[in-house]
């Protein structure tokens, strides 16, 4: 409902200046207020127009949005609103332009379990790519497809958008490899392989949290469009775990560094830090709880909407104490006639991956042999698909964290 006096705020004014008679029982107005309440009932037309106006194009916006948040939640699952294979190739130079960087290829060189794993699991089954085509995705300093070439492929196609293919060019020319391994530049989606089928994929694509930076998505455009049907994927699956963590002297560090900078409160920092999910080596003797597995991801069968995920946990807690966060990481196996696994749990060595430290807001005491259950959602972030939203609900309790 509109009030007139709103509506005419502006136009306000005495009437005063003006004389009214009052005769019988008439009122006589002279010709200048007569004229003078004309325009303002005028001006007062105008102003509800437009005010019906507004009303009307803020109701046709309310029913765009209702029409749209109505798709968006009745979508089926198989129809992914954005994945990474769909970005334009413009809008994605950041993410490819970190990977021409030597120094995150030195970090990633350096870390002996992921690179050992991915040798172990080439060259202790070199029968089951001797002679064979390989595409080697998102390949980096070109070290995977030396491990390939090593063991005897037919062919390796070496395919990458970073400039660093320049410099694993150089490395398989170094090796003596220019004549198995082939170097594509350019996106998977973009180029095309000179075969039609590649007998296995091999990749390191994993990202924080298994799924963070969806190179998932252009593996699964890869093995749709290149993978014979009896091919391999190394690895050929992967598995998402969490477990609780009791840890408060780091917890007071992390957070109670906003409630004192250099004699400052600063809670909305704080309150940034606790959403955003920390990457970090958690001390095995700093877990209280039994591990719970999330989901697997088989490579030879997962779509891009397997990114998105909700899933009932249930932690046993394994000690009395005060549990600070949640902590994920995963596992890669590479099966074969001798198998190999890669994991990234608190337990084992440590990896350039570490481990995904969700923060509690609000720390659980808990006692041993309590059963704590709750419920891990994750999704692609709409807005940056490289990034994920992860909301947990415990303790009565739901929160949510960007891994980004």
């Amino acid at each position: 409902m509109i009030d007139i006096d709103d509506v005419a705020e502006d136009e306000k004014e005495s009437e005063s200046g003006y004389t009214v008679n009052f005769e019988n029982n008439q009122f006589t107005l002279s010709s200048e207020h007569f004229s003078h309440i004309q325009n303002k009932i005028q001006t007062v037309t105008k102003q509800l127009e437009l005010k019906e106006k507004e009303l009307a194009d803020a109701y046709s916006q309310m029913l765009q949005m209702k029409d749209t948040l109505t798709k968006v939640l009745s979508a089926r699952p198989e129809e992914s609103i954005n994945t990474a294979s769909t970005l334009n190739l413009e809008d994605d130079h950041g993410y490819f332009g970190s990977y021409s960087s030597v120094d995150i290829h030195y970090e990633m060189l350096k870390d002996k379990v992921r690179t050992e794993s991915y040798c172990s699991a080439i060259l202790q089954n070199i029968p089951s790519f001797n002679g064979k085509t390989v595409l080697d995705l998102g390949t980096g300093s070109g070290i995977l497809s030396m491990f390939m070439a090593k063991a005897q492929a037919a062919k390796v196609f070496a395919v990458d958008e970073a400039d660093i293919l320049y410099n694993a060019t150089d490395n398989f020319r170094e090796n003596g490899f220019d004549d198995v391994i082939v170097s594509i530049k350019g996106r998977i989606e973009d180029v095309s392989l000179p075969v039609e089928k590649v007998d296995a994929i091999v990749s390191e694509w994993m990202g924080y949290f298994l799924l963070f930076e969806s190179m998932l998505d252009s593996l699964i455009f890869a093995r749709d469009k290149y993978l014979n049907k009896s091919g391999i994927m190394l690895p050929n699956e992967c598995n998402l775990f969490i477990c609780g963590v009791s840890d408060t002297d780091r917890y007071d560090e992390i957070l109670g560094f906003w409630s004192d900078v250099y004699g400052f409160r600063m809670p909305s920092l704080r309150t940034e830090t606790l959403n955003k999910a920390q990457v970090e080596i958690v001390p095995v003797d700093q877990i209280v709880t039994d591990e719970y597995k999330l989901c697997t991801f088989n490579m030879y069968t997962c779509d891009t909407n397997s990114t998105n995920f909700k899933v009932e946990f249930k932690l046993n807690v394994t000690k009395t104490c005060i549990m600070t966060s949640i902590v994920g990481y995963f596992d890669s196996r590479f099966d074969n006639d001798n198998t190999v696994i890669l994991s990234t749990a608190p337990n084992c060595p440590p990896t350039h991956w570490k481990q995904t430290v969700f923060l509690l807001p609000d720390p659980i005491d808990v006692n041993e042999g309590d059963l704590l259950v709750g419920e891990f959602q994750c999704s692609r972030n709409i807005k940056q698909v490289r990034s994920l939203v992860v909301t947990i609900n415990i303790n009565n309790k739901t929160y949510t964290y960007n891994v980004s």
